[in-house]
């Protein structure tokens, strides 16, 4: 799966996230059935790893914030945190590691954390309310006008 797929959700990410989410929630479901037969089904919630996904990452952000004119704003406001998740990923030695290690396991845990984002993690420690409420105020700070003024222009 992904760290995605256990942290809330992010604007701009929405196609990612909720095949994410829809994962987890196949693996739970996986885990339960198979259980009954002995198998042990885990998950693997990674974080950013150099990878080919990174470079095209980068190159929509840079299409999408290039030729919209609704979130230019945000989507210039939202680059710097984008720019610093992608210089901060990990070699996928760490994520080979967990894996031998949940393979090897008599006892695996049902799910396995590896190199998730410091800054995602920040977001779930007050909940979804707080989650929006960052969200609302980056949207207001880049716009520049209430949220109840940009809704009656949309």
């Amino acid at each position: 799966s992904s760290e995605v797929g256990r942290f809330p959700s992010i604007p701009f990410n929405g196609a990612y996230t909720i095949s994410k989410k829809a994962l987890e929630a196949y693996n739970d479901t996986l885990r339960r059935e198979l259980g009954f037969l002995g198998y042990k089904v885990i998950k693997m919630q990674c974080g950013s790893f150099r990878t080919a996904m990174h470079t095209r990452t980068e190159e929509q952000f840079a299409y999408f914030k290039g030729s919209t004119k609704l979130y230019g704003p945000t989507l210039n406001l939202l680059s710097p945190i984008l720019e610093w998740e992608m210089k901060h990923v990990h070699d996928t030695k760490h994520l080979d590691r967990t894996i031998t290690k949940a393979l090897e396991d008599r006892r695996p845990r049902k799910a396995y954390r590896v190199k998730n984002s410091f800054l995602l993690s920040l977001l779930t420690l007050f909940g979804e309310r707080f989650t929006d409420h960052v969200f609302m105020v980056l949207g207001k700070v880049s716009n520049r006008n209430p949220a109840s003024k940009r809704q009656d222009k949309v």
